[in-house]
């Protein structure tokens, strides 16, 4: 394989990584923000 091909696949399989992560912590976040806000109100 072309080592620039290689470079680009594999900066585009770490991106999806940190995109997958960065979602996991946004639903994580948002689930805290609900509890949080259940509890001031509750």
């Amino acid at each position: 394989m072309i080592p620039a091909l290689e470079k680009e696949l594999e900066n585009y399989r770490r991106f999806r990584e940190l995109a997958s992560r960065w979602l996991q912590l946004e639903i994580e976040l948002s689930r805290l923000n609900s509890e949080e806000g259940r509890r001031q109100t509750g």
